[in-house]
C-alpha cells in the first residue's frame, strides 16, 4: 500500500458567513470567520469514508447558536453555551464545497451570539433539536448581536482539498 504523505492529504477548511438584517428597514450587517473542526467531527468523517460508521453524518443537520465565550478547542463536543438551533433545511454541493445554510426569522435568534457550531449525526450518535445533542462538525468563536426586529441567516461551507 502506497503512504500517503502530508500534501497528498485531505484538508477540511470551514467558513461561516452570517447576515443579520433588520426587518423594517432591510439594513444589514454581515459578518465571515473561518472555524474550527474538532477531533470528534473529524473522527465521524474517517469512520464514514471507512464504512464502520453506523450513522450517516449528512442527516439531520443543524446549525447552532452560543453565547459561551472560551475559545473553540480540537476537544470540544459541545458548543459552551448552546442559545438554539434549527435543522438545516437543504444542502447542496459543488465541486469540492459543500453548502449548509439556515434562515432565522426575527424573534427566533435574538441576543448576543459569541459562538456557532453545526452539529449531525455520526457514528452511533443520532442528532436532534434537542441541545448538545449529535456530533459536533464545526465551532467558531464569534461576536454577532441580533435583535428582536432582525433575521439571521447563517451559511456554513466546508471545502475539502
Amino acid at each position: 500500500m502506497k503512504k500517503i504523505t502530508e500534501n497528498q492529504g485531505i484538508k477540511l477548511k470551514g467558513h461561516y458567513h452570517i447576515v443579520v438584517e433588520n426587518i423594517y428597514t432591510g439594513k444589514q450587517k454581515e459578518y465571515d470567520y473561518d472555524n474550527l473542526i474538532p477531533t470528534v467531527g473529524l473522527t465521524a468523517f474517517a469512520a464514514q469514508i471507512s464504512g464502520d460508521n453506523t450513522t450517516d453524518i449528512g442527516d439531520n443537520l443543524y446549525i447552532a447558536v452560543g453565547s459561551g465565550t472560551t475559545a473553540p478547542a480540537a476537544g470540544d463536543t459541545t458548543l459552551e453555551t448552546e442559545v438554539t438551533r434549527k435543522l438545516i433545511p437543504s444542502t447542496s454541493f459543488s465541486g469540492v464545497i459543500a453548502s449548509n445554510a439556515i434562515f432565522f426569522n426575527a424573534g427566533e435568534a435574538t441576543g448576543t451570539h459569541r459562538e456557532f457550531g453545526m452539529f449531525g449525526d455520526g457514528n452511533a450518535t443520532v442528532c436532534s433539536a434537542a441541545a448538545d445533542s449529535g456530533i459536533l462538525f464545526s465551532h467558531v468563536a464569534a461576536n454577532v448581536t441580533v435583535s428582536a426586529t432582525e433575521t439571521l441567516t447563517i451559511t456554513f461551507e466546508l471545502t475539502f482539498s
